[in-house]
């Protein structure tokens, strides 16, 4: 647990949100930051097609304007520059998130941007609910992090454990809150992004499906809802009971394997890199089930993501140092991989469990419960 949340700042998330033409529309944006010194400007970064674009206005006594027009609503961002220089990192600088939509916009703030309050237009004025509703979730959230921080550094693993748990059980408290306010805002875009930004289809299928089918046939008919729709039908074909995807890759010899080959056993396809710190902390535990279970009908078939030839040769290293004496496989080419793609991977270390068909039968087991469920399987085989 590296980090307890990851916020994506990209300009992918600030492209237009709806797909059905109309006429311009017009929308104009008045910002107060109290407090701050001469010479700053406010700047409001959008993307149009095929690249970003950065409106700047003078800020005076505080007091800004942005005024423009939007094919459809789109998200952007807002933020301010602080003794007249631009952050290098837009990122990690003061900023808040602001939906251009017809109508007036309304964005203040007594000292920072990421404190401010943005309304005036419904899109806005949902995003701000949002934003007041996980506040005491980031609180929590933040507080966990610093303990865990500590707890890595001291090397002290039960304080480690207590946080991890109470950290689920603070996710989880969210997930339930984030669906009560989809429900509540069915015919709203920013239910759609919730969607993106906290039920990732390819580790929250069930989340994110459950609050798809609560949104209104006008939302899930927009561009992104339908990007949203082609992300969960890819997680539905990944679901347990499913069948894996079949592929073919080579082995550290250079030969052809493909999946089809291990049909008749059951598999757990392992997906790792030499480079990933969580995997070899885990893969200790693959060992050990893989010597307790590989009698039994039951082989591991590792997938690794490392590249180019450097990386051919940290994998090689890392398989000997590891002692992961089952089959490996890899294209060498990272995350752009096809077989990473078609996984649907955004993380690792990720696994699937395939039974002696090729159905996948659990999904990302770690520790101690890869080698209940493999017992609990091959005891009924």
């Amino acid at each position: 647990m590296n980090t307890f949340l990851k916020i994506c700042f990209t300009a992918a998330a600030a492209c237009p949100l709806l797909a059905h033409a109309q006429d311009p529309q017009r929308y104009q944006m008045n910002g107060y930051v109290k407090n701050l010194s001469p010479n700053n400007k406010a700047v409001l970064m959008r993307m149009i097609p095929g690249r970003m674009v950065f409106d700047t206005v003078d800020v005076v006594n505080g007091k800004f304007t942005f005024n423009g027009q939007s094919q459809a609503p789109q998200k952007a961002y807002l933020y301010v520059t602080h003794e007249g220089k631009m952050p290098q990192n837009i990122a990690l600088g003061d900023h808040v998130a602001v939906y251009l939509e017809n109508g007036t916009i309304e964005v203040n703030t007594n000292d920072s941007l990421k404190n401010a309050k943005v309304g005036g237009t419904p899109l806005n004025i949902d995003q701000q609910e949002l934003v007041e509703m996980l506040k005491p979730f980031d609180k929590q959230v933040a507080a966990l992090e610093a303990r865990f921080a500590t707890a890595s550094k001291t090397e002290d693993s039960l304080e480690s454990s207590l946080v991890k748990s109470q950290y689920e059980a603070v996710s989880a408290n969210r997930d339930k809150a984030l669906l009560a306010f989809v429900g509540k805002h069915k015919s709203s875009l920013v239910s759609l992004l919730i969607i993106r930004s906290y039920f990732d289809p390819s580790t929250k299928a069930e989340l994110a499906i459950a609050a798809y089918d609560m949104l209104d046939e006008t939302v899930k008919s927009s561009s992104q809802g339908q990007v949203i729709a082609r992300m969960l039908k890819r997680a539905k074909a990944l679901d347990v009971g499913s069948v894996a995807p079949e592929f073919t890759a080579k082995n550290t010899n250079g030969e052809d394997i493909a999946l089809k080959q291990f049909r008749g056993k059951y598999v757990l396809i392992d997906f790792w890199a030499s480079w990933c710190v969580p995997c070899r902390h885990e893969n200790p535990n693959v060992v050990k089930a893989y010597n307790r279970f590989k009698d039994q009908n039951f082989t591991v078939l590792g997938f690794s993501l490392d590249e180019g030839d450097d990386g051919k040769n940290r994998w090689m290293g890392a398989i000997e140092k590891d002692g992961l004496t089952w089959m490996q496989l890899s294209d060498l080419a990272g995350w752009s991989s096809p077989i990473a793609m078609l996984y649907n991977l955004k993380a690792i270390p990720a696994n699937f469990l395939l039974d002696p068909n090729g159905k996948i039968i659990a999904r990302d087991l770690r520790g101690e419960a890869l080698e209940q469920k493999l017992a609990e399987i091959l005891k009924k085989s």
